[in-house]
């Protein structure tokens, strides 16, 4: 865990094949200590989260085991068939617009159950670093026990998108898909994805969204009458983007209901 401020108390730790299972962390700089079960570190910061987070969470944790076979039904339910049944080309999609390269260092915030994970590590390769965190660690636990099976190495971590407990400029790349209209501060959770990248990092961030006159098509109408949560009405979050960026691109992908914000963090 080189990447993040923290060792693990010696004494306070189970160890499987030399992986930590269980033990806690203790943070170098303020010297809290946080959790380690079942080969999760819990670094969710603050410990009490703002509603829309702790609704997520929840949510997460409560449909982890059936979350894919749900989110896939959903998708199909709205006619996003491009999503629902070419789904490792679509994120492979997105993945591509990150530039990956062999000895890159990548991090996912909202990891999910990492389908997007062995993509990454196919083109990152084994010289490569891949990291994955998310609030949830009902869902991480279905992510972890999948990359082991698929022999994918990755280090997860439970921890909140807004305040990420890693080093500042230590990722090649950054990735971000679904959940970011969910989050409590956006803002925030943006300029951590900004601050963890190194300067000429590509970062990409997606969520659903319909582009702009999308509404007026037969698509459209059926998403909006039978997304009752609103979530296909939220738009890009331009807004949050920080200054030192360059190459902003935003646009939409599958079937223009999925915006995309893209950029590369400013060379220094």
């Amino acid at each position: 865990m080189s990447r993040m401020q923290w060792r693990i108390s010696v004494g306070h730790r189970k160890k499987i094949k030399e992986e930590v299972v269980q033990g806690v962390l203790e943070c170098r700089q303020c010297k809290r200590c946080f959790n380690i079960t079942d080969g999760l570190p819990n670094l969710n910061f603050p410990e009490s989260l703002e509603e829309s987070d702790l609704n997520n969470q929840i949510f997460h944790n409560e449909h982890a085991q059936r979350y894919d076979r749900e989110t896939r039904l959903g998708m199909l339910s709205l006619g996003i068939w491009e999503f629902a049944l070419m789904e490792t080309r679509a994120r492979r999609q997105l993945i591509n617009r990150l530039e990956l390269k062999r000895n890159f260092s990548v991090l996912e915030t909202g990891v999910g159950t990492g389908s997007n994970l062995p993509i990454i590590a196919n083109q990152i390769g084994k010289e490569g670093q891949l990291d994955g965190s998310d609030i949830s660690s009902g869902i991480l636990k279905v992510a972890r026990r999948r990359m082991k099976v698929k022999g994918i190495r990755v280090e997860l971590i439970q921890a909140n998108a807004s305040y990420l407990p890693y080093r500042t400029a230590i990722f090649n790349a950054v990735l971000h898909i679904g959940g970011l209209n969910l989050f409590g501060d956006k803002q925030r959770a943006i300029e951590e994805m900004h601050r963890v990248a190194k300067p000429g990092a590509k970062i990409v961030i997606c969520d659903e969204g319909l582009a702009p006159g999308k509404e007026k098509t037969w698509l459209g109408r059926l998403i909006l009458n039978r997304d009752k949560q609103g979530h296909y009405t939220m738009k890009p979050p331009t807004e949050f983007v920080p200054d030192k960026i360059e190459d902003l691109r935003v646009y939409w992908v599958w079937h223009d209901i999925f915006w995309v914000i893209e950029f590369r963090k400013k060379a220094e």
